[in-house]
């Protein structure tokens, strides 16, 4: 009986038992498969909450530091929930809040906070890029043509060239004073890091050890191309041999002249740094060719080439154990130097870099008055040009060179004679005002220069106008036809946000200008000067005209008396 129910089960089972085994195999590798689920869930939880955020690696910005375990790459559910997290409307509901990235993330956003809030201020020690619609006008004035100092153009291939320089420099300040040696140097950069990645908008490469090997080999190679360390001499073989300063004085004319006489010729040397060894060339590699002078001198000066100055004082410290006030006085001597063609004032004021010292020079004596009377916006008058105002009576003049007062000291003197510091535009005239009107238009600066931009602009509004400021020794034109001139100054204030009917350091001149303008006595009398006394022939004509037609009228009285 047991056989046949046997065999009856089975022959009435033969369509059951295939479905039996399938469901048990399905049942098998489903439990496997959602323990394999459950497995991989539980490591990414330890290790992100089973994050939606995982993505983050990628995101640009200082979220971009945030570490993300390579095995837990988020799903494209997990990241449409992270875009409203980060878009500020808060987790996602259900997302798990323990685990240690959370963690992470919270210490290291507290820790970028502060220093990533601070720069949306406008602080005087900030080193900002100069705005991409601003330097497409002209990309040769903001760029560096020779070296690069600082992060901004770090790496820029044409510039590879100079990197030389900041080794050889690097090599006279450390024979300078021997009892310090470059492990100390190294220190100094590495303790001010933080406080220079504060001072520049992106600071990705100073933070890693390159940036302590950047900040030192930048100031050495500033430092030297100023000329303002006491290099020793050395001696190579039997012979000692003197370096001379690399920036020499600069042309009062045009030019910014250098002599560089034969450098120091060291026996090669192997200096390490952190990371980083480079072979250093010998000091015969280090002339610099007299083309290179010009593109020095403008590239000390770029807004975006600065480097913050307490990095020049710790260096210059260790290397002469001097000052800060120092160095300071020398790196006020040598800019009067690199802008000898300007007239400049002494200042002791401190600066957070080169091109703040330059804007300090430029700082004209009246910048804190302003006019008494001003009137409202809709009753100032457009500025004249040089050719109206001279129409008008006024006279120009260029003022005399002294050290209380700078290139922007404009002067209207007894209401008639507009006294002007002589103006030089030569090729490099463009770079240095670009650079100064762009440092003022990132800071809370006076825009002092760009005020003196707008007024010289208006005067010169004309090719007529420039041939008559140069004409009275007003302007000297060194850079072609006097259509040049004006059509630099009509597009040095261009995407320059200022309001000429605002006060400024020159609204009182420009009142005193309008109500001079306006005078109808004058214009007569300088009609008469202009059109009737050009020559001794035409007075002499004027004045024996006026004799006769006083004769005849005298005359005309005795004969109707008589």
């Amino acid at each position: 009986m047991k056989q046949s129910h046997s065999s009856s089960a089975c022959k009435h089972g033969g369509r059951t038992c295939p479905r039996i085994a399938a469901a048990a195999v399905i049942a098998v590798f489903g439990v496997a498969g959602f323990g394999v689920a459950l497995i991989v869930r539980l490591d990414c939880t330890g290790a992100r909450f089973h994050s939606p955020l995982g993505h983050l690696n990628t995101a640009p910005g200082i979220l971009a530091d945030l570490p993300r375990p390579d095995d837990c790459v988020p799903s494209d559910e997990e990241q449409s929930d992270s875009a409203s997290y980060i878009g500020g409307e808060g987790l996602p509901s259900g997302v798990e809040t323990t685990g240690g990235y959370i963690v992470e993330m919270v210490n290291f956003m507290e820790d970028e906070l502060p220093r990533q809030s601070k720069k949306v201020l406008v602080q005087e020690e900030m080193i900002y890029r100069v705005p991409q619609i601003t330097s497409s006008l002209d990309k040769d004035a903001y760029a560096p043509q020779f070296v690069s100092f600082g992060p901004y153009h770090r790496g820029t291939e044409a510039l590879r060239s100079a990197d030389k320089y900041k080794w050889f420099f690097l090599e006279q300040i450390l024979n300078m004073n021997k009892d310090v040696p470059l492990r100390k140097y190294l220190e100094e950069m590495d303790g001010v890091k933080q406080k220079v990645k504060g001072c520049y908008e992106e600071d990705t490469l100073i933070q890693t050890n390159d940036g302590s090997i950047m900040l030192l080999l930048d100031g050495c190679c500033i430092l030297g191309f100023l000329g303002i360390l006491p290099l020793p001499p050395q001696e190579v073989g039997a012979q000692t041999q003197k370096q001379d300063n690399l920036v020499a004085e600069a042309s009062t004319v045009r030019k910014f002249i250098s002599r560089v006489k034969k450098m120091l010729a060291p026996h090669p040397k192997q200096v390490a740094l952190a990371v980083d060894a480079e072979s250093k060339r010998t000091a015969d590699s280090a002339r610099i060719p007299l083309w290179h002078h010009d593109s020095i001198r403008h590239d000390l000066l770029l807004m975006e080439n600065q480097l913050p100055f307490f990095v020049l004082e710790k260096i210059y410290g260790l290397a002469t154990a001097g000052t800060p006030d120092e160095l300071k006085d020398k790196v006020d001597q040598t800019i009067q130097k690199l802008l000898a063609s300007y007239p400049l004032i002494t200042t002791d004021q401190s600066f957070h870099h080169l091109l703040q010292c330059c804007h300090l020079k430029f700082r004209p004596a009246k910048a804190n008055s302003s006019s008494s009377n001003s009137k409202p916006k809709d009753e100032l008058q457009p500025w004249r040009g040089a050719t109206d105002l001279y129409k008008a009576g006024i006279k120009f003049k260029p003022k005399l060179r002294n050290h209380s007062e700078s290139l922007l000291d404009v002067e209207l003197v007894s209401g008639r004679t507009l006294m002007i510091p002589t103006l030089i535009i030569e090729d490099s005239t463009s770079s240095v005002f670009r650079n100064l009107i762009a440092f003022e238009q990132s800071s809370t600066h006076e825009n002092y220069f760009a005020a003196y931009a707008f007024f010289m602009g208006e005067l010169m509004s004309t090719p007529g106008d420039v041939t008559l400021l140069v004409k009275e020794g007003v302007v000297k034109n060194y850079i072609g036809a006097d259509k040049e001139v004006s059509d630099f100054f009509n597009n040095l204030v261009k995407r320059v946000v200022f309001d000429v009917n605002e006060e400024h350091f020159l609204s009182s001149t420009f009142e005193e200008l309008k109500s001079s303008y306006n005078s109808v006595g004058n214009k007569y009398i300088a009609d008469l000067k202009q059109n009737y006394c050009r020559s001794p022939w035409l007075v002499i004509s004027v004045v024996a005209g006026a004799i006769v037609l006083v004769c005849t009228v005298v005359q005309t009285v005795f004969a109707v008396k008589g």
